[in-house]
């Protein structure tokens, strides 16, 4: 009788061995499982930039955030501006890869219209007409301050 005993036992057992060798179980968080979709994740979690499930709100750069968010620290945050023009920057454009506002200019690229890059900072552009006084050569239209001399916008400055 012991031994019946045993084999209907190990009958029972069977299925749940076949169960534990083919299925996958998630014991310790957080995890970080491959996926391709969010479909593959927990309810919590998301499919991440780096093909592995991480937690919602969390990331490891921008496209695994908002459109409206970018990733600080590997947590998604509002963004200061996703596109230009943006108010909210100013004189300066938005850095649409790192949705912020760029901060300094090393060029022109970097300064929102009407604005150009004077050193590091957006400064208007005045668009003065030759002979106008002028302090700097982004306020004149042709690009030539004569501040050595004249402090009037010209085409050429003479010694």
């Amino acid at each position: 009788m012991t031994l019946l005993r045993a084999i209907t036992r190990g009958l029972l057992a069977l299925p749940f061995l076949a169960l534990a060798t083919q299925a996958c179980v998630r014991l310790d968080e957080p995890d970080s499982f491959p996926c391709s979709t969010p479909d593959d994740c927990l309810a919590n979690e998301t499919c991440g930039s780096a093909g592995r499930c991480i937690a919602r709100g969390s990331c490891n750069e921008n496209i695994d955030c908002q459109d409206a968010e970018y990733c600080l620290n590997q947590e998604c945050v509002p963004a200061e501006c996703t596109q230009d023009p943006t108010p909210a920057c100013g004189s300066y454009k938005c850095n649409s890869y790192e949705r912020s506002c760029y901060k300094s200019c090393a060029g022109d690229y970097q300064c929102n219209a009407g604005y150009l890059c004077d050193g590091t900072a957006c400064r208007p552009f005045a668009n003065l007409a030759n002979g106008s006084p002028c302090k700097y050569a982004f306020d004149c239209t042709s690009k030539i301050c004569c501040i050595n001399t004249s402090h009037l916008c010209s085409l050429t400055c003479s010694p």
